[in-house]
């Protein structure tokens, strides 16, 4: 009878160890989990600040732009390109927040709250090229 106590004894204490190392696996591997996605986003908002610092290094004057229209749209075309490929990183960035950040919402509304002069400049720039590129011609302009 000893030996019946002492295997059902010895059985729940092997179910209660291996409930005990699940729990700590599980939390383990929840900690790392974070862990990565908090990593994948700081290194999502270097590539976003890379992007928005190559926009910003994009040198164009008033006097350049008189002088040489075409250099004028390469240098437009650049920024542009890189804008576009900023908002795609940032709408990337917003995606992977909105997964995995704690309070997602209020992250990414103060995020949006920063973009928003950065996209309205942005449009006042896109603008000011088409009007620019319609008179460049024009003697009076």
């Amino acid at each position: 009878m000893s030996e019946i106590i002492a295997s059902i004894l010895g059985a729940i204490t092997g179910l209660i160890g291996s409930l005990i190392g699940m729990k700590i696996q599980y939390n383990k591997n929840k900690s790392e989990k974070q862990n990565d996605y908090r990593d994948d986003i700081i290194s999502m908002i270097d590539i976003v600040v890379f992007k928005i610092s190559k926009i910003r290094n994009n040198e164009l004057s008033f006097d350049h732009a008189i002088i040489n229209k075409d250099v004028t749209t390469e240098i437009y075309q650049e920024i542009v390109s890189d804008f576009n490929s900023f908002d795609r990183q940032l709408q990337e960035l917003i995606v992977m927040m909105s997964h995995h950040a704690s309070q997602p919402n209020k992250n990414i509304q103060e995020l949006l709250e920063y973009y928003q002069p950065v996209e309205n400049q942005f449009n006042n720039f896109k603008t000011s090229y088409r009007i620019y590129n319609q008179k460049y011609d024009k003697i009076e302009y």
